[in-house]
C-alpha cells in the first residue's frame, strides 16, 4: 500500500514521495517542478519495476492522477484533502444555509459509507438545486453563476465520491495521507529555519530526511 504525495520548498522547488505506511519508510522520492500525471506514472513504474507489488495507493487527488493510477491498482482519494478542498469553497463558517448544509455533509466524510453520503448530496442537489443554478447577469451581456464556490464545492465532492470510500474495500490502505505528511514534518520546520542555505543543501536535507537520518545545519 502506497500514500503519494508531493512535498515543495518552493514555488517550482519540490519532491514527489512514494511511501509505505505499513514499512514506515519512503520507498521513492525525485525532484519535480511541478505534479504531472506523467510523474505519477513514472514512479509507481519505477516501484514495479524494481519488484515491488503496488496493491493500493492513496493521493490527494491531483487532477488525471486518480484515473492514471487506478489502471494500476485501487485508488483511495485523500479524505482530509477533500474536506480541505470544501472548507477553501465554502470557509470554516458559511453564511448561506446551501453552504451550510453541504459542508454538514461533507463533516461526515470520515464517519460514514459511500451510499450514505451519495444519499444525502442528492437530497441537498433537490433541494437546492435552484440556488445551484442561480445566475448574475452582466452590464455586457454575459453572466456568470452567482453561487461558485457552493457549485465548486458540490462537484468537487461528487466527482471525487467514487474514490472516496475505496478504503471500505481495502482495509490496509489508508483514507488520508496523513502519514506521508507526519513522516516530513521535521522537513518544513527545518526549511523554515534554514531558509537561508543554498538549493544544493535544502535538497541534500531533503534526501538525507527522507532516508530517515537526520543531519545538522
Amino acid at each position: 500500500m502506497l500514500v503519494v504525495d508531493a512535498y515543495y520548498r518552493s514555488r517550482s522547488d519540490g519532491t514527489l514521495i512514494f511511501r509505505s505506511p505499513a514499512l514506515k519508510r519512503n520507498l521513492l522520492w525525485f525532484d519535480i517542478q511541478t505534479e504531472s500525471v506523467a510523474l505519477y506514472e513514472y514512479g509507481i513504474n519505477l516501484l514495479i519495476q524494481s519488484g515491488w507489488r503496488v496493491i493500493g495507493i492513496t493521493v490527494d487527488g491531483r487532477k488525471g492522477v486518480i484515473q492514471a493510477l487506478s489502471k494500476v491498482a485501487p485508488v483511495q482519494y485523500c479524505q482530509f484533502h477533500q474536506k480541505k478542498t470544501i472548507r477553501k469553497h465554502l470557509t470554516k463558517h458559511p453564511q448561506h444555509s446551501a453552504a451550510q448544509e453541504l459542508k454538514a455533509i461533507a463533516d461526515r466524510l470520515t464517519y460514514t459509507d459511500q451510499p450514505s453520503m451519495a444519499g444525502w448530496l442528492a437530497q441537498w442537489r433537490q433541494r437546492w438545486d435552484g440556488v445551484l443554478k442561480e445566475r448574475t447577469y452582466h452590464p455586457s451581456g454575459k453572466w456568470s453563476y452567482t453561487h461558485r464556490r457552493l457549485r465548486a464545492a458540490y462537484f468537487s465532492l461528487i466527482h471525487n465520491l467514487p474514490w472516496l470510500f475505496t478504503y471500505h474495500l481495502h482495509p490496509e490502505l489508508p483514507n488520508t495521507t496523513n502519514s506521508l505528511d507526519g513522516s516530513i514534518r521535521h522537513l518544513r520546520t527545518l526549511h523554515r529555519v534554514h531558509q537561508g542555505i543554498q538549493l544544493q543543501n535544502r535538497r541534500k536535507l531533503t534526501d538525507e530526511l527522507l532516508r530517515g537520518k537526520y543531519p545538522k545545519y
